[in-house]
């Protein structure tokens, strides 16, 4: 009776704690590397967002600047009107800051760099956005305007 008894257990089948284990340490790695993925996509997601609102922030800037340069042959007149602060000046360009009040785009900063004596009354304009808590810029885009001609 106990030979049947011993064939009976070797006989069933079922996981050996070996095979639990390699079986668990698979699906964790398989688990820490989807983690990690997903991680990395959303702080992929994350940083292009960021470069999109800072390049829309650049854009909408870049405009209002064209559109100060066609109203007025001012230009020093016209950034003080237009909320630009004034930050330092040396003998080539003039710099301004402009600080963002709408909630979605209050992380950032803008510096404009004007240049004072263009050619033909073209004047080369930079425009920079920096993240507000990091001084990191984000953006940077430049242009020509025709600033300083009567206005149309």
């Amino acid at each position: 009776m106990k030979a049947k008894h011993r064939l009976k257990i070797i006989a069933e089948s079922g996981f050996t704690l070996v095979e639990t284990l390699v079986s668990v340490v698979l699906l964790g790695l398989v688990l820490t590397i989807f983690l990690t993925v997903f991680t990395q996509s959303a702080a992929i997601n994350k940083t292009s967002e960021e470069v999109v609102d800072a390049s829309y922030l650049a854009q909408k800037e870049m405009e209002n600047l064209y559109a100060l340069s066609q109203r007025t042959t001012d230009y020093r007149t016209a950034m003080e009107a237009a909320g630009y602060t004034e930050v330092e000046e040396d003998s080539d360009w003039m710099y301004y800051t402009f600080h963002h009040d709408d909630p979605e785009t209050e992380d950032y900063y803008t510096q404009i760099r004007l240049e004072k004596d263009g050619a033909d009354h073209l004047h080369r304009v930079v425009v920079e956005v920096y993240q507000q808590n990091d001084d990191a810029q984000q953006v940077k885009m430049q242009n020509v305007l025709a600033w300083g001609q009567e206005p149309r």
